[in-house]
């Protein structure tokens, strides 16, 4: 009996230790992909988005608000928390018709977001920062504020928001860039029907 009792502590005991170890193994790898999406490549590259969208705005005859889309948006109260939800749907409803194309997204980077979604504590602000709301910022600026509003003058709404979420997706790279054309023509059309890139900026931090 005292050798059943002593086993039993002994499991209980390496099984706590390899539940530590793969909480640690969890962290570690939450810190790593934080550090890399926070890299200085990564910061510099969403800074250059910024001062390339400011730079152009500010040579613009146009005044630079109207420019970039910052102008209020056509929307209804109601429309902003469905407008959210609807990101994501558009991305998963599209997903499978991009890999029939393609097949799966490369492993690295469902890795990634695997590891994103097991964040907890004070790495979930840091998420919410690195991953969601810089890059919703200084890409939507870019891509549907001053890329987007530009070649729908020139081109009309249609062409204008699919040539837009075509470039989005090649500056992602061509191994991962081909998997966000749902979203990307998403929040293209969201842009272009509020009138305003503010939405789309939500809807992209949203949806990362």
């Amino acid at each position: 009996c005292a050798r059943e009792i002593l086993r039993r502590a002994q499991n209980e005991a390496e099984e706590a230790r390899e539940r530590l170890e793969r909480e640690r193994r969890y962290r570690d790898d939450i810190a790593r992909v934080l550090l890399e999406a926070a890299d200085s490549r990564t910061s510099l590259a969403k800074l250059a988005d910024l001062v390339l969208v400011a730079s152009a705005a500010w040579a613009s005859p146009v005044p630079w608000r109207e420019r970039i889309g910052l102008r209020p948006a056509r929307l209804r109260p109601w429309a902003w928390p469905l407008l959210l939800v609807l990101t994501p749907v558009a991305q998963v409803v599209g997903m499978p018709i991009i890999q029939l194309a393609l097949g799966p997204p490369p492993e690295d980077v469902l890795r990634r977001f695997e590891i994103l979604g097991d964040a907890s504590g004070g790495l979930v602000p840091v998420a919410l920062l690195v991953v969601g709301l810089l890059p919703g910022i200084a890409e939507e600026l870019l891509f549907r504020g001053y890329v987007q509003g530009r070649l729908v003058l020139r081109f009309g709404a249609g062409a204008g928001v699919g040539l837009a979420a075509l470039l989005f997706c090649l500056a992602h790279g061509p191994s991962y860039g081909a998997y966000l054309l749902p979203v990307s023509a998403w929040c293209g059309f969201v842009a272009w029907r509020s009138g305003s890139v503010v939405p789309a900026v939500a809807c992209h931090a949203f949806n990362n």
